[in-house]
């Protein structure tokens, strides 16, 4: 890829629709809808491979990025500012999920414990009470988004 301002624009255009794509998995994960962004990842994966591809080559272009028009290389610096925002804002949407995810994980657990605990309680002479009996509980809980 030589630095030419269509092969900017092209850049430009990738760096859009990667964006598009992360926001959507935002609003995905901002309405509780973690389970659908499975959808998205061909797409993503597509668009940071030839992001990745994309800049690569106009690394070993330093001369060519020089000569371009100022336009040219504004428009590139405001789409790869987008593209951080987008990264950032992905990134908390994350973590705010695992974060929830979490804490539902140690709720449920926490139950557990208490539910099977109730069930082996001893009174005050050191005897077993003769309360409800508790069948041991096995859970096992998916944490993948």
């Amino acid at each position: 890829m030589s630095a030419t301002p269509e092969e900017i624009g092209g850049l430009i255009e990738t760096i859009d629709q990667l964006v598009d794509v992360m926001d959507s998995e935002v609003d995905l994960l901002s309405a509780m809808r973690a389970s659908e962004i499975g959808s998205f990842q061909p797409t993503k994966t597509m668009l940071i491979d030839t992001y990745d591809r994309m800049v690569s080559e106009l690394r070993g272009d330093e001369a060519g990025l020089a000569t371009l028009p100022e336009q040219s290389r504004e428009s590139l610096r405001e789409s790869m500012g987008r593209l951080r925002n987008a990264c950032r804002r992905n990134e908390r949407a994350l973590r705010a999920v695992t974060g929830a995810n979490e804490r539902l994980l140690k709720a449920v657990v926490d139950a557990v414990e208490q539910q099977k605990s109730e069930g082996a309680a001893y009174g005050k002479a050191g005897d077993k009470r003769k309360g409800r009996r508790f069948k041991p509980v096995s859970v096992r809980l998916d944490q993948q988004l």
